[in-house]
């Protein structure tokens, strides 16, 4: 049987044809998704997480992945999508241009606005130390040693009204005093008073966390932990002692004894000699006998129960110390005038006494 030419011909005709659409088609469906594809992206660059314009206070870490950048970016909801903020920096080349430091960006930003500001040189940025234990004129005056305006500060931290969930049950006068995180900041040149206490109320929340904060909430309420906190801070040294300092306060309070702790009694005196000098540096001298006369809520001399606010801004160890205390039947303690700065703790007044005499000579 003989097959003519012109019948293989129209075959592979047919085979060939069959194979342009299938290509044509793929190639056709591969142009609608990257055309879908691209409108999304820019669709998204566009797109910002968020039509409130507060600013948040965002730390990149030196020697933090790019990756890790964008993820904590995302986790605090500064942007939407991580993978098309990755692509468009990798598109701008801005991997390599991010700035370590502390960076104010708005929620309401978009994905390059955002990179923008993340790899702006910051090179005025200021580093400022915030030692713990220090009341809130300390820190004003040190930030007003770099340039900003130290009563600004205060007056932020006294009367501006801050949106924190652990600000709760903070009296509604009451300063956030206590609640200025000691720590060393990298602090935009351009940044406002306002913003430093924003973003020291931020690493507060960032280091007491939910956990410590339910805690806290289940005993005595954040705002009387944090006055404890700062009570503590003021009277331990030895970080093995603060749980322990904290007991025997707590153990006061439930016997209704008077606290009888010092620096609350030095705070009481140095508001009153400093009034609104703030080239006041005679903080935390050791009290006098009448010191411990002096009348105001403050003075545990006088007055029982913890004072009406916070006497100092403490650190994680103490606000630790204060949310969970050991449990102890300690009444009393006294400085043993060691180098480490250690206590001698006491169940009854008898032994108290004893410990005074042998530490103290009297």
């Amino acid at each position: 049987m003989r097959v003519s030419g012109s019948g293989l011909g129209a075959a592979a005709g047919n085979v060939f044809g069959k194979a342009i659409k299938l290509l044509f088609g793929v190639l056709m469906v591969g142009i609608i998704l990257a055309v879908g594809i691209g409108i999304y992206f820019f669709f998204e660059l566009g797109q910002k997480p968020s039509t409130k314009d507060d600013q948040v206070p965002f730390t990149i870490n030196k020697g933090q992945s790019f990756g890790a950048i964008s993820d904590d970016l995302y986790q605090k909801q500064l942007i939407r999508n991580t993978f098309v903020f990755r692509v468009r920096a990798r598109m701008l080349d801005a991997e390599s241009k991010i700035q370590a430091g502390v960076v104010n960006l708005r929620r309401n930003m978009t994905i390059d606005e955002v990179l923008e500001s993340i790899t702006s040189v910051r090179l005025n940025d200021r580093t400022v130390t915030v030692v713990e234990g220090w009341r809130l004129e300390q820190i004003a005056q040190l930030l007003g040693q770099n340039g900003w305006d130290a009563n600004k500060f205060i007056k932020a931290a006294r009367e501006e009204e801050w949106q924190f969930g652990f600000l709760n049950d903070k009296p509604v006068n009451a300063s956030v005093e206590g609640f200025l995180f000691p720590d060393t900041y990298k602090i935009p040149a351009n940044y406002t008073e306002s913003q430093i206490v924003e973003m020291m109320l931020y690493r507060f929340g960032e280091q007491f966390d939910t956990q410590l904060r339910q805690k806290a909430r289940e005993t005595n309420g954040i705002y009387k932990t944090v006055v404890m906190a700062s009570i503590v801070e003021r009277e331990a040294v030895k970080a093995d002692e603060r749980p322990k300092i904290a007991s025997v306060f707590y153990n006061r309070l439930k016997v209704d004894m008077i606290l009888q702790t010092d620096p609350t009694v030095q705070w009481a005196r140095d508001t009153l000699k400093a009034g609104k000098n703030l080239s006041f540096t005679d903080w935390w001298k050791a009290p006098t006998k009448e010191d411990l006369d002096i009348e105001s809520p403050y003075n545990t001399y006088r007055s029982k129960g913890l004072p009406p606010g916070p006497i100092s801004n403490p650190g994680l160890a103490s606000l630790k110390a204060a949310t969970e205390p050991v449990s102890t039947d300690f009444i009393y303690f006294v400085a043993t005038g060691d180098r480490e700065g250690s206590h001698a703790f006491a169940r009854t007044l008898d032994e108290h006494n004893a410990n005074v005499k042998k530490y103290q000579g009297s």
